[in-house]
């Protein structure tokens, strides 16, 4: 049997010549991992992309606006004269609204989509390109409450597409942003993020012209038809109001002032109690602002010449009535049909002539006021 001290003296051995192993071991022979095998990336999956939540919906107090005009019926070359009453201080912008859009011609303002096409979710409509400054509204075709207006501005956003979204959240079905400033020929679609196939149409839309103030002088349009002047009023807060009076813009206008005569005529017989009487029938489109007859006479006898000048209305009741050997006689209201009489007073062989002008009250036909 090995003696207990011989035994420990080998396995103290055994342990210098393991460790003198380990030590021995060249860094070239650890193995590693190999540079061409691709690795597996342990990093978490990028979250969704998750679409911003549009804007709360711009909330406007409204102001209350009254337009007026100097008057409805122009013809081509005349000047839009109008006024606004809107709260003091309030900014007032006039814009022309077309209402004749099938009028032919490369004059013709209607240059925008009436449509711009069916859109779905994930899909977008057409751009639509405004060329004139000024203000146009799209709506979805059966929802007129659900609507975005587009404000063309020369000072508005370069030439970079804008796009508005068709949107339901907690303020309903919208379209975001509901108010779209752009500059001229800046193309504007929509694109859909809601479950409703719906068509995007034009619903409105307004030129922009070079008046603002609570006064306007408005240059009249170049395309005949019917328009509505529009005075825009912002305030410095959130208030925001909108008036119009219908305009027709109409070549066939006649011109207010008209002329009619001379009635001439020559009384013989000597003048006594039955005056020797002449009628001369006038009539005109419309009822006077004011009408104006002049009348002179003159005789060869020694008598001095008198005439009396008559307006009767076609009813034959009395209008007004001067006497005289000349005068003027002057009626306001006067009808757009009546007699003009001229009764002798005295003389022997009294010759007379009258002439008559006027201004009439050019009100336009109700039916150009009824679509």
């Amino acid at each position: 049997m090995m003696p207990a001290s011989v035994l420990r003296l080998r396995v103290i051995a055994l342990l210098v010549l393991a460790l003198t192993l380990v030590g021995c071991t060249r860094p070239e022979d650890v193995p590693t991992q190999a540079t061409s095998t691709p690795t597996i990336s342990t990093l978490p999956s990028p979250a969704p992309i998750v679409e911003t939540l549009p804007a709360q919906p711009i909330r406007k107090v409204p102001l209350v606006v009254l337009v007026n005009v100097s008057d409805r019926w122009l013809r081509p070359n005349d000047t839009i004269l109008a006024s606004a009453q809107a709260p003091e201080g309030a900014a007032v912008s006039w814009y022309l609204a077309p209402r004749n859009p099938y009028v032919a011609g490369e004059d013709n303002v209607d240059l925008v989509p009436r449509s711009l096409g069916v859109v779905s979710r994930g899909s977008a409509s057409i751009g639509a390109m405004m060329p004139s400054p000024g203000w146009y509204s799209y709506e979805l075709k059966d929802a007129p409450a659900v609507r975005f207006n587009v404000t063309v501005s020369s000072s508005g956003s370069g030439e970079v597409p804008s796009e508005v979204r068709l949107v339901r959240d907690e303020f309903g079905l919208r379209f975001a942003p509901s108010e779209l400033v752009v500059g001229p020929s800046v193309p504007v679609s929509v694109r859909s993020f809601v479950d409703v196939t719906a068509e995007v149409q034009r619903a409105d839309q307004m030129v922009r012209t070079s008046a603002s103030g609570q006064n306007a002088s408005i240059p009249p349009p170049t395309l005949v038809g019917d328009y509505d002047v529009v005075a825009l009023v912002r305030d410095a807060a959130d208030g925001w109001g909108e008036g119009s009076v219908r305009i027709i813009v109409d070549p066939r206008k006649p011109d207010a002032n008209v002329t009619f005569g001379p009635y001439t005529g020559t009384f013989t017989a000597p003048i006594n109690a039955t005056s020797t009487t002449s009628d001369s029938v006038y009539r005109v489109r419309f009822d006077f602002e004011v009408l104006h007859l002049n009348w002179t006479t003159s005789t060869d006898g020694a008598i001095p010449a008198s005439v009396r000048v008559i307006i009767l209305d076609a009813n034959g009741t009395l209008v007004t009535k001067a006497e005289g050997a000349r005068g003027d006689l002057e009626v306001r209201g006067a009808p757009r049909s009546g007699i003009v009489r001229v009764e002798a007073v005295s003389g022997i062989q009294v010759s007379y002539k009258v002439t008559g002008e006027g201004r009439m009250v050019l009100e336009p036909p109700a039916t150009l006021f009824t679509s």
